[in-house]
């Protein structure tokens, strides 16, 4: 169970009649004191029901539909703006990709420049080191090159991006994000294939490695992954790019899926246990 903030009340205000109703409705929350002012939690399940309730002492009037999506919406913004960033900028690229082809150059990881029946890359010195064009080293994260692909790597950072984005400093995951994308685009450059590639697989298995360690380390229940999602892992990396490659002739960047990974792992060792957000009555970790 995640708990996250939904809303903060003003000092001395009335609450018995919010806690009356989120209790009425058997909804799961805490209500905490910051600054003098209390704040409401809620298990993340239940954040569109506890919504709901509050607002009924939000509005004037009978609670509608539209302001509980939108108080839902605004505190899923608020809690999770940087995975939701992600997320927008791997469907732009899918866009250009789809909408405007001939910008795809501007983002790759080397210079590619495209003409009617073939293209010319440009080397990474001449890229990096003389034309000084270093948004190449993320930008290819974000290139999506079907549907499929941008829909696939949107829910898998979500679901493991949100987990690392509320329980570490948002700085610490930005960081972590930009790192990862890094990696994975280094090594996929590295290995023999096509000099046109991208996706934000990379980042989601380096957000799966550190998730792996950090669990160890800190046993946080955020970071308690299904199994499932462990073994979808494990045939992404071995067994899909084998069989997509050779039923469907669909080259698959696994070099980007390792160098993420790797990166991942290291931070996840590197990362300090001090800066996690534990949860309420969670026992604090015994690790270094």
């Amino acid at each position: 169970m995640a708990m996250m903030k939904l809303c903060s009340f003003a000092p001395g205000q009335n609450l018995a009649p919010v806690r009356d109703h989120l209790d009425a409705q058997g909804l799961p929350y805490e209500m905490r004191e910051a600054n003098g002012a209390a704040e409401l939690w809620i298990d993340d399940r239940h954040l569109e029901a506890a919504a709901g309730v509050l607002d009924q002492f939000t509005q004037r009037g009978p609670a509608s539909p539209a302001g509980s999506r939108r108080t839902l919406a605004l505190a899923i913004l608020r809690t999770w703006p940087v995975s939701l960033a992600t997320v927008a900028l791997g469907i732009a690229g899918y866009l250009v990709v789809w909408l405007a082809p001939m910008w795809v150059g501007t983002f790759t990881f080397t210079k590619v420049t495209f003409y009617f029946s073939y293209t010319a890359a440009a080397s990474a010195a001449q890229t990096y080191w003389v034309e000084h064009q270093w948004w190449r080293l993320i930008t290819p994260t974000f290139l999506h090159f079907g549907i499929w692909h941008v829909l696939f790597n949107s829910m898998a950072l979500w679901e493991l991006g949100r987990r690392l984005e509320f329980i570490l400093p948002r700085h610490i995951y930005g960081l972590v994000l930009l790192l990862t994308a890094v990696a994975a685009n280094l090594l996929q450059h590295m290995l023999p294939g096509s000099n046109v590639f991208g996706g934000l697989s990379g980042v989601v298995f380096g957000l799966f490695g550190v998730i792996v360690v950090l669990y160890r380390r800190t046993g946080s229940p955020v970071l308690n992954l299904p199994r499932g999602l462990y073994i979808l892992a494990l045939v992404s990396l071995v067994v899909a790019p084998f069989v997509l490659e050779s039923l469907f002739n669909t080259h698959v960047a696994n070099g980007a899926h390792i160098g993420g990974l790797l990166a991942g792992l290291a931070l996840g060792v590197v990362l300090p246990v001090r800066m996690i957000r534990r949860l309420p009555g969670e026992a604090s970790p015994t690790y270094p």
